[in-house]
């Protein structure tokens, strides 16, 4: 069974970092070749030595979902929601997902409603086919309208105002007449990595024509930083906390999930985000031919 998109980018953004030559690297190494029943022996075998955590229950509920055995996978997903303090709300959406594959709507629902409780606000994720099922659903619907409206649609940007990296001052509110890319990430994030020939692309093609880029990296190491935008030679602005997740423009815009892409037009107004690829250029180009 296919693993769930949602998932595999939790993983990508949470877990790589801290797996590095550990077990569970090894069970999600085994889980990627189907090797199933090694990969849950690894898992067990660390649930007995450390006790039920949210990384162990997180690899547990890939291992069952990728089996298709969704009633442990259920089991799991809810046990690393119940053990994680932080109450993420991608814990939430293990378990939305696997409720939808057991075609239970009202759980669903439930879970989708907590997760954009708890601050989820990714679009992008539940344009994913798996959730077509509940697409035309009435608690879909309002679920995707209340990320709209909590992230500020349509509304003033959230200011941003920043030290770059060459220690020149940024200002997003002082960017009237420019369409500007906002873009958190980090250089040990996969799809952060994937989406910098794009907005490389788009530098080259629109800076001119009044585009702009503020990258905000959650990195807790500048030196790392510093040797990959020299290495991918990117020409944008760079801004550097050391701070991590407890950036405090990551925690005033609620990003949970990385690369988080938002775009305010020439007046100010944040018109989009978690957009990427070839959806994110149209759309550039749509604001910069507004007046």
């Amino acid at each position: 069974m296919k693993k769930s998109p949602t998932l595999i980018l939790l993983f990508v953004l949470v877990c790589i970092p801290v797996l590095s030559q550990s077990p569970l690297s090894r069970a999600y190494a085994l889980l990627d070749e189907a090797k199933y029943e090694p990969a849950l022996a690894i898992v067990d075998s660390l649930i007995k030595a450390e006790g039920v955590t949210r990384r162990n229950m997180q690899a547990r509920y890939y291992i069952y979902d990728a089996m298709g055995d969704l009633k442990n996978a259920l089991e799991a997903a809810l046990s690393a929601e119940t053990v994680n303090e932080k109450k993420s709300p991608w814990d939430c959406m293990a378990i939305v997902d696997t409720y939808i594959k057991m075609d239970d709507r009202d759980q669903a629902m439930k879970w989708l409603n907590l997760a954009v409780e708890r601050g989820f606000k990714s679009i992008t994720t539940l344009a994913d086919s798996l959730y077509d099922p509940v697409r035309n659903e009435e608690f879909f619907i309002n679920a995707i309208k209340t990320i709209q409206i909590n992230t500020g649609i349509g509304q003033p940007a959230k200011d941003i105002q920043v030290s770059m990296l060459d220690g020149t001052p940024f200002q997003l509110s002082a960017q009237t007449g420019k369409v500007v890319i906002v873009d958190f990430f980090a250089t040990w994030c996969g799809p952060c990595r994937a989406e910098m020939p794009n907005l490389k692309n788009l530098y080259t093609d629109y800076h001119g024509k009044g585009m702009e880029i503020i990258g905000i990296s959650l990195d807790s190491d500048r030196d790392k930083l510093t040797d990959y935008i020299k290495k991918e030679d990117l020409p944008w602005k760079f801004a550097f906390t050391g701070k991590a997740w407890d950036d405090p423009d990551a925690i005033r815009y609620g990003v949970n999930s990385i690369p988080s892409i938002w775009i305010v037009d020439k007046k100010g107004i944040l018109r989009q985000f978690d957009v990427r690829g070839e959806d994110l250029r149209a759309l550039v180009k749509l604001l910069l031919d507004e007046t």
